[in-house]
């Protein structure tokens, strides 16, 4: 990493310094001949012959060339090294990323490292690009200056004068383009972390029927990011034409001062600063413009990276061993970040089973954390010796298979591996896979039920060979039946040998701790003395046998072993990426252009365009009262020793009028010019903002389908980088391609007009870059989607690791995780490097192709001189060199064109995708009992696998209805089948209507369910109980009094961190509850909303339950037995079918069913 930096700053400066010798070289040399081999068509000269003529013709052509030879081998090289720069900046920004402590967190979410890699790192690429032409631009200016003054003398000044003077007013101008840039960058932030929260959560939000009010937050932070937008483009604007019309201004104000002074023009004089200031205009029109206000960005770009950088990193857990060569945690009397509070020091230094136990919010994940070195104390009150392991209580996952996901880059020991899957109860899991554990996992694990992620969390775990494994509460969202599988073959025996410290709520497994902690609700931490009760949990020996038998069976399947494995499945990656996207081939469709010029305004973009071909048509024509000026002051000279009176009249007339001539044109161009610029960047910026609007409203009205499919990082790529291009690079782009096509038309007549025989090599050469351009353009194209594609990767992949940083920080795979993004940045570098190539390729053929024009005109002019006036020549010849570089440049920007619109096209892709029916009926007083029926329903997946089968069953009003099962087993499915996030075979009923009848948001606004994650958004406490507003804080107030919530949360407007990262897991769900308890349901689903509360709280909701919904349907999905068995009725589901469903003392009655087998395998009597 280091090297890499390194021996980009080591690059920079003999690269700079060449490439500024040589342009200067090319700056001097060409208009010194240029105007040597105009003068030589001055009439009646005899200073120069047709020899010496020839040879400075073969100069300027052979230096024109050579000059175009270099410059695309120098741009070729500084784009790599620009490349490799921000190679750089991406790797340190993410491996930062990686150390972050929570606090850091809190102020620098994903999505604002997600903006400081794919927008700020960008500006700093730019800059590479960019410094070493803007310094040269300035040194040439002095040069020119220079040769000016030794050319005409003191009327230089004034002329050169008006460059310089413009440079201040640039700089400030600069700079307030940089305090525009910093809002664009925080307005950005705000926008992508509040679309990656939506959709993060977009299951719980179409359930809530929260589309509208989270669609007008976001676009509430794009008005403001627009606002900042329109600022900067009007900055941007002034830049430009500041740039554009200084070089004629300049040549106005020498040549008018010149004339005053009292000298006589010679052509060769006149058509050097011609010359000169047209090699100064590019860098006055786009370099430096562009690179003041690059630097600008540059600057608040690198203050947010830094202020990234120097953010507080997690202290790293000590991996020294104790003088008793053992592992060992000590915690010394302290107070933990104001939430533990430990009186006493307590050390664990021998193999034992250790309860943290404790209510919810207490303190325990904090602890953990603590002790991970997650959160740092002062003088090392917390001391860890040995390696460590980590389950969380929200399980993570990331894209790639299931087998993957265990191993986290370990090396495969296939006995240990197949022990882990067995006493992780993994086994008949993956057997049901079609592939096993080859099987790819989704994005945050879509595929897969939550109790299926937890264990593969746990899996993980515990196949990393630890001497400490901390699992904070990660068996609850598991049925009764699990947990005391995995307690018992897991943590007790697999884990016998270890220091492991198992957090919960529960005080189930209490009797068999070696030693018990408890945080009590004042959140101080005791040891305590545990009764060890006579009965234990029978332990089946037979198991361990089978289970031994099971792992000797599978080692057979399991291919690899000892094999060093990535993250990435290599089976997977013959596959394809797992983050890949299918992009398009061939040209992009024309109806995209067509939306967007619908969505900017069709009459604001004809006015536009009408708008730039009059201000073209002025430029043009100053440039030919420049020519006839200079050929009137010609005549002026020669003719001085015989003209008379009448003649002199003659020559200050036309001196006169051209002066006011010339000076009417330069206002009225640039008012034109400010009118045009400024039009159509109204056009781009409603056109920006119209298809952010309608690809938000389409992702939010889009099916569930869509999301199970599509990785959150290729979303959340449409929404940063291909916006960013749509936003600010595809305008300039659209701007400079217009501008330089009217140049370039402005040209071409002029030099036609001066000589009407170019016309012939003038439609060759068009025909020619026409050629060119059709065989460059799918190669270009296909490259912009490539380097497209492989982005969403690297976005996929970024976001998906900071989502389990706390995994990672504890694994110590901070080293795997990062070659793991280097190599998708290496995929992805790769990709912008050779569609670099192909441009720098493409350009130097067009480059090369202007230069033999250039030739054609001035052979031209040796051979057919004929009556044409030596302003005329000047003109054409100087109007040509000038079209070398901006005719290829022009068509590269008509293929740029389309290779920028394919951000359009990818971003405008997302408008047409299949969206839910929002059609249907809309009742009054709907549902008035709660009935529901399925008959026959069955729920397939993306695959074509059946998922749930067949069911059918009637619940009646009122009922209070336990569904239990397997996790895995489709009860979260069947959910999504009442809400329709599914598509459904079969009918759904409530109250006899068919919920296909109805209206989808109507449906779901009358069920209330609290889902299975907690999921909370960035905001306050308020903002995530009652995001609409509807009810008063008193109300508010109630709720949160009833949930015992009052004391940990001291304000409604208390800040809530993304997902609630600031709250433990059980008050989380305690928030969520508190959205259902303002409404009143007719039909309410619980679905494992209460796996990580205390018996407590348990009570308290299950009160709240039974007085607010006594007469409400309510259906329970929960692995606590104890509460299943107060339902009215209970019904069990295994693979996706309902296998039993009657009264729960009916079932228990019978010692056959499933249910009375899994209450007496939990332990209840």
């Amino acid at each position: 990493m280091n090297s890499s930096n390194d021996y980009g700053i080591e690059q920079l400066h003999p690269r700079y310094t060449a490439n500024c010798l040589s342009r200067l070289t090319f700056l001097i040399t060409i208009p010194f001949y240029v105007g040597k081999l105009v003068s030589y068509f001055v009439p009646a000269q005899t200073r120069i012959t047709k020899q010496e003529a020839i040879i400075h013709a073969s100069l300027v052509i052979g230096l024109n060339i050579f000059n175009y030879f270099y410059l695309h081998n120098y741009l070729l090289l500084i784009s790599a090294l620009s490349i490799k720069v921000r190679a750089a900046f991406c790797s340190v920004i993410y491996r930062k990323s990686l150390k972050l402590s929570p606090a850091s967190l809190l102020k620098t979410p994903p999505g604002k490292i997600t903006t400081l890699i794919q927008k700020d790192v960008r500006t700093v690429q730019e800059m590479v690009r960019l410094a070493n032409d803007v310094w040269i631009g300035l040194v040439q200016a002095l040069i020119v200056c220079a040769c000016v003054y030794w050319k005409i003398g003191v009327a230089a000044v004034v002329g050169c004068g008006t460059f310089l003077a413009i440079l201040p007013l640039q700089i400030l101008i600069g700079k307030k383009a940089s305090s525009y840039r910093t809002q664009i960058g925080r307005s950005s932030d705000e926008r992508l972390q509040l679309t990656k929260e939506i959709f993060a959560a977009i299951e719980i939000i179409k359930m809530y029927t929260w589309e509208i009010i989270f669609g007008r937050k976001v676009e509430e932070a794009r008005r403001k990011e627009l606002q900042s937008i329109t600022k900067l483009f009007t900055v941007k604007v002034v830049l430009l034409l500041l740039g554009a019309m200084t070089s004629k201004i300049a040549f106005f104000f020498l040549f008018v001062t010149y004339l005053w002074t009292g000298n006589y023009v010679a052509a060769e004089s006149i058509y050097f600063i011609l010359s000169a200031f047209q090699k100064l205009r590019q860098s006055f029109t786009v370099i430096i413009p562009r690179g003041i206000s690059q630097a600008a960005e540059l600057t608040s770009s690198l203050k947010r990276i830094q202020d990234l950088l120097i953010s507080e990193e997690t202290a790293s857990i000590e991996k020294k061993n104790s003088f008793s060569n053992q592992p060992k945690i000590r915690i010394e009397n302290t107070n933990v970040t104001g939430d533990v509070l430990l009186r006493h020091t307590v050390e664990i230094s021998e193999p034992s089973l250790i309860i943290l136990t404790g209510p919810n919010g207490s303190g325990k994940t904090t602890l953990l954390n603590v002790i991970l070195g997650n959160i740092s104390l002062p003088n090392k009150k917390v001391l860890t010796y040995g390696s460590v392991s980590y389950a969380p209580q929200e399980p993570w996952v990331f894209p790639s298979t299931i087998r993957q996901n265990i191993l986290f880059g370990e090396v495969l020991d296939l006995v240990r591996y197949e022990k882990v899957l067995t006493v992780c109860s993994l086994r008949q899991d993956i057997d049901r896979f079609p592939e096993h554990d080859r099987t790819l996992i989704g994005d945050k694990g879509l595929n897969l039920s939550k109790g299926q992620r937890a264990r593969i969390s746990l899996a993980r775990a515990i196949y990393r060979s630890s001497d400490i494994y901390l699992l904070d509460d990660c068996l609850a969202s598991l049925d009764a039946r699990v947990q005391n599988e995995i307690f018992r073959n897991c943590i007790k025996n697999f884990l016998g040998d270890k220091i492991c410290i198992f957090a919960s709520y529960s005080s189930k497994y209490i009797n068999f701790a070696n030693r018990v902690f408890q945080i009590n609700e004042l959140g101080e931490l005791k040891e305590t003395e545990h009764l060890k009760y006579l009965e234990d949990i029978k332990y089946d020996a037979t198991l361990e046998n089978v289970a031994e038998e099971t792992i000797q069976s599978n080692i057979a399947n399991i291919s690899d072993s000892g094999e060093e494995v990535p993250l990435l499945d290599k089976k997977l990656e013959k596959k394809g990426n797992v983050y890949a996207e299918v992009h398009k081939s061939g040209r992009v469709n024309a109806k995209y252009y067509g939306q967007y010029i619908a969505y900017g305004g069709r009459l604001l973009f004809g006015i536009v365009v009408i708008l730039f071909g009059a201000t073209q048509l002025l430029k043009s024509y100053t440039d030919k009262v420049i020519s006839v000026w200079v050929t009137v002051e010609q005549n002026k000279s020669l003719t001085r020793p015989t003209r008379n009176k009448t003649q002199i009249a003659n020559y200050d007339e036309a001196h006169d009028s051209m002066s006011i001539q010339f000076s009417i044109l330069i206002s009225l161009t640039t008012a034109l010019s400010v009118l045009t610029a400024l039009g159509f960047f109204s056009f781009t910026t409603k056109s920006s903002k119209t298809i952010h609007a309608k690809m938000l409203s389409s992702l939010l009205r889009a099916k569930m389908a869509f999301f199970e499919n599509t990785h959150l990082g290729n979303v959340l790529n449409r929404f940063s980088k291909d916006l960013t291009v749509i936003d600010e690079e595809y305008p300039f782009v659209v701007y400079e391609f217009i501008e330089l096509l009217m140049t370039t038309c402005g040209i071409i007549v002029l030099i036609t007009l001066t000589q009407p025989l170019l016309l012939i090599p003038e439609i060759v050469l068009f025909l020619l870059l026409c050629i060119i351009r059709h065989f460059y353009l799918p190669t270009g194209r296909n490259f912009q989607r490539l380097d497209s594609a492989t982005r969403s990767s690297l976005t996929g992949y970024l976001n998906s690791s900071l989502d389990g940083l706390s995994i990672i920080k504890a694994s110590n795979a901070g080293d795997l995780v990062s070659s793991e993004f280097d190599k998708y940045q290496d995929v992805n570098t790769s990709a912008s490097y050779t569609s670099e190539c192909c441009i720098r390729a493409f350009g130097f053929i067009l480059d090369m192709i202007c230069c033999l024009f250039t030739t054609i005109v001035i052979v031209n002019f040796f051979v057919y001189r004929s009556d044409v006036t030596v302003g005329d020549i000047g003109l054409a010849i100087t109007q040509s060199m000038m079209l070398t570089g901006l005719f290829q440049y022009g068509v590269r920007m008509w293929a740029d064109l389309e290779n920028k619109m394919t951000s359009t096209e990818r971003a405008l892709e997302y408008t047409e995708i299949d969206t839910e029916d929002f059609k249907g009926q809309i009742l009054n007083e709907w549902p008035k009992l709660g009935k529901i029926q399925y008959d026959n329903v069955s729920v397939l997946n993306h695959s074509g696998e059946a998922i749930l089968r067949n069911v059918s069953f009637d619940i009646k009003p009122g009922e209070k209805i336990g569904i239990i099962g397997r996790t895995g087993a489709g009860k979260t499915t069947l959910v999504s089948a009442l809400y329709r996030l599914k598509d459904i075979e079969g009918t759904v009923l409530i109250d006899d209507v068919d919920i296909k009848e109805l209206n989808i948001k109507f449906l779901r606004k009358n069920i209330g369910i609290i889902p299975q994650d907690p999921v909370l958004f960035t905001g306050t406490v308020r903002y995530n109980i009652d995001p609409k507003g509807l009810f008063p804080d008193s109300e508010l107030w109630e709720i949160l009094h009833k949930l015992e919530l009052a004391t940990s949360l001291k304000s409604l407007d208390q800040f809530v961190a993304e997902n609630g990262s600031n709250l433990s897991y059980g008050e989380k769900q305690l928030l969520c509850l508190c959205r259902i308890l303002l409404n009143a349901y007719k039909i309410l689903v619980l679905d494992e909303a209460t796996s990580s509360t205390g018996g407590n709280t348990d009570k308290i909701i299950s009160g709240i339950i039974t007085n607010k919904f006594e007469k409400s349907t309510v259906l329970i999905i929960a692995h606590k037995l104890e509460t299943i068995l107060k339902l009215d009725r209970v019904m069990v589901i295994d693979n996706g079918e309902v296998i039993e469903f009657d009264k729960p003392e009916i079932l228990m009655n019978n010692s056959n069913s499933l249910f009375y087998t899994m209450v007496k395998s939990s332990g209840i009597s």
